[in-house]
């Protein structure tokens, strides 16, 4: 991987992001597990989890593809650490990353929550940019889609896991996903709102 890269990975503090990634997953895993056959306190599960949501070889992972795909990009490269490496960029992804660690807690979750319903009231001409924000970068649509695709690829790690009971068709698996859509849309609307 090329040290600009690196660099690059550095400032954007992928480090610290794979840690809150790991917490996720770890704590997605758990709830997850009381729906296996072999319920939450399964030690292969725990260690399949602890394999899958390892932060260095994610780290070591996204490093690769984040190289390859800035391959050729030297410049870009370049200003991306220069704005991440500096206070004003440094501060955004601290404040990030905080934001991210805190709305693990359900209280800060549903105090955000209620912020969000109070600013209609409070400063409407705040929520309509924030809607704008919203709308402008497709934000709903994409965390669907996401979430989506994460659990189709879920549900296709199950199948090939050679456990008979997670042996679904491909069609089977499309149609579990699809149907959880409504669901998973509401979801995202009160998660990115």
């Amino acid at each position: 991987i090329p040290v600009p890269v690196l660099e690059l990975s550095l400032a954007l503090k992928v480090g610290e992001v794979m840690e809150v990634l790991r917490e996720e997953g770890m704590a997605s895993g758990a709830d997850l597990a009381s729906d296996l056959p072999r319920g939450a306190e399964d030690p292969l599960w725990s260690a399949a989890l602890a394999r899958i949501y390892d932060p260095a070889h994610m780290e070591a992972i996204f490093n690769q593809s984040f190289a390859q795909s800035l391959a050729g990009q030297g410049e870009t490269v370049e200003a991306a650490t220069a704005f991440f490496a500096s206070p004003i960029g440094e501060r955004a992804l601290s404040l990030e990353l905080a934001a991210r660690m805190a709305l693990q807690d359900e209280a800060v979750e549903a105090a955000a929550e209620r912020a969000y319903a109070d600013l209609a009231e409070a400063n409407p001409e705040r929520q309509a940019m924030i809607d704008m924000f919203v709308s402008a970068n497709d934000l709903v649509e994409s965390n669907v889609m996401g979430a989506l695709n994460a659990n189709l690829s879920f549900l296709r790690g199950l199948a090939d896991s050679g456990v008979e009971e997670f042996a679904l068709p491909e069609a089977e698996m499309l149609a579990q996903v699809w149907a959880t859509e409504p669901e998973v849309r509401d979801e995202m609307v009160g998660w990115v709102f």
